[in-house]
């Protein structure tokens, strides 16, 4: 009997459904969620055994959750503060999107998810610390907490998405061949633009909301 008479006919059915788009999509996006999970997991456990607080820092989350539009009188000066709190997620945005045209796609992406999920976790904790510590008085700091929580996690699931996105267009770019003129017309490099262009609006108006939001509460 042949090796392939012996392969059970329940695995033939099974491999298209284990090799389409939707199955790697999936595949990919979990390998970064776990990423993000553990290094958020050390960036707390890292906060936690430091335990330091820093006086400069504790006085930018003061002035971050209690006075965010200060001095602003015009539009512009309200685009250039939420610009402002968007510059690290904007360039990580460019960074993602380089990495998608690169042969380490997948070891730069899984990198910057690491050290985002490192980040997070750490800054989580430590607004935690300085608000059970005292050290940061704020009228209302469940509501501190939670806004920073939500929007760290609602970019960073942005940034898992891009990440997911990004390797799977790298290794479709790579599968590209003929004239160069034919690989500009492709439309997988179009679309990859587009996704890019409305991450960098959900970006902005997440941090929107988030400054908006803690105006608000703390006007």
């Amino acid at each position: 009997m042949s090796g392939e008479e012996k392969i059970p006919t329940e695995l033939f059915a099974a491999l298209p459904r284990r090799n389409n788009e939707s199955y790697t999509l999936l595949k990919v996006l979990l390998r970064y969620c776990v990423i993000f999970a553990l290094a958020f997991t050390a960036g707390i456990l890292f906060c936690r055994a430091s335990a330091d607080i820093f006086p400069d820092m504790t006085s930018t989350i003061q002035r971050f959750f209690t006075d965010v539009f200060a001095g602003c009188e015009s539009c512009r000066d309200y685009f250039t503060v939420i610009i402002s709190a968007s510059s690290p997620d904007i360039r990580c945005l460019i960074l993602l999107f380089a990495t998608g045209f690169t042969y380490f796609c997948g070891i730069a992406t899984s990198t910057l998810v690491l050290c985002r999920g490192f980040a997070v976790g750490f800054s989580l904790q430590y607004l935690l610390f300085v608000i059970e510590s005292g050290a940061v008085t704020l009228s209302h700091p469940t509501a501190a907490a939670v806004i920073f929580g939500v929007t760290e996690l609602a970019l960073a699931g942005v940034m898992i998405w891009l990440s997911t996105k990004s390797l799977i267009f790298g290794y479709d770019f790579r599968r590209l061949r003929g004239r160069r003129s034919r690989i500009v017309r492709s439309p997988i490099i179009y679309l990859y633009m587009l996704l890019y262009l409305t991450a960098f609006g959900l970006i902005l108006i997440i941090n929107t909301s988030s400054c908006f939001i803690t105006m608000l509460i703390y006007r």
